[in-house]
């Protein structure tokens, strides 16, 4: 947890010790796949920490950075595939890298957040064979990115036909309604656990208008 630098501003040693505690149970809420607590963790965060409130942006970027560190090593140490964390990672950096206010970077903050937590939300297929669960989770990791059967069949060296096939008999629906549910989903959860607006939502659900 001393991956996220305390601030140039001293910090007490009951201060640190709270900041911990404070990214402990987020990181909790996000391996426990609960969406409402982990808003509230990073509301709390946000409100009594000083992880964002420094005037120099370029520290506060460097925390949202530390911080997306810590959620993916912590998630390495949980069923997750490590691709799949990797993936979040990498899109996550370059997403606070690019944002140009601390709004930007609150906003992406919480997005990195909910995103680490919808993956634990959605990644547990019990009742499905091993491709249609390595299928579902390519949705899920790659849902901003185009998607459509072709691609998901070539992805997966399948024929595109016996995967659509196979799809719609495990799950009951096809490839592309999965698709466009779990995006409309996914939006909505976007909407009410974080501060995105309908047209971020919609950009990182992969609605192109």
């Amino acid at each position: 947890l001393s991956a996220i630098p305390n601030t140039e501003e001293s910090l007490t040693r009951q201060q640190a010790e709270q900041t911990q505690e404070l990214l402990i149970a987020l990181i909790n809420a996000i391996t426990n796949g609960n969406a409402k607590l982990t808003h509230q963790k990073m509301n709390f965060i946000l409100n009594h920490t000083n992880i964002l409130t420094s005037k120099d942006f370029f520290k506060c970027k460097g925390r949202v950075l530390a911080l997306n560190t810590l959620i993916q090593t912590s998630v390495l140490f949980t069923h997750i595939q490590p691709l799949e964390s990797q993936n979040l990672y990498t899109i996550f950096i370059h997403k606070v890298e690019n944002s140009k206010t601390r709004e930007d970077l609150i906003k992406t903050a919480y997005n990195m957040c909910y995103t680490y937590c919808s993956l634990f939300q959605n990644n547990t297929f019990p009742e499905y064979s091993k491709t249609i669960s390595d299928v579902i989770n390519y949705i899920y990791v790659h849902l901003s990115e185009p998607l459509s059967l072709s691609v998901i069949a070539e992805y997966f060296h399948r024929n595109a036909s016996r995967l659509s096939t196979d799809f719609k008999q495990e799950t009951g629906q096809t490839i592309t309604n999965f698709i466009q549910q779990t995006r409309i989903n996914r939006a909505i959860n976007y909407l009410c656990n974080t501060e995105l607006s309908v047209s971020e939502a919609a950009l990182a659900t992969g609605f192109d208008d």
